[in-house]
């Protein structure tokens, strides 16, 4: 936990700075994720995703903090939908399977 508390630190200082930095919200969305915060990663990963709607990346942490906050069936929708856009040969596309099938699993 220590790393990602330290990610996470380091992801708000960047926040500050610059507000409007997506990657920092989503990144300190995952981070939060990792530290069982999942209320707090879904208000930053939401607001990640309100801005950049179409990055598969945002939503799949959309979707791991809405299984973190018992929506799974949210999550899981989100999930496929993310699958649809990506093309099977995408590196992500083995990713965004991988953790469908574990937030299905309940092994998240």
């Amino acid at each position: 936990k220590g790393d990602w508390a330290q990610a996470a630190s380091g992801y708000r200082q960047a926040l500050k700075r610059n507000p409007e930095n997506t990657e920092a919200m989503n990144n300190l969305a995952y981070a939060l994720v990792n530290l069982d915060e999942p209320d707090e990663a879904l208000e930053w990963s939401s607001r990640a995703v309100r801005t950049e709607p179409g990055n598969p990346l945002f939503r799949a942490t959309l979707a791991q903090a809405l299984a973190g906050t018992g929506e799974r069936e949210r999550a899981l929708a989100l999930l496929a939908e993310i699958l649809r856009t990506l093309s099977a040969d995408d590196p992500l596309h083995e990713k965004i399977r991988g953790l469908r099938e574990r937030i299905a699993s309940d092994a998240l």
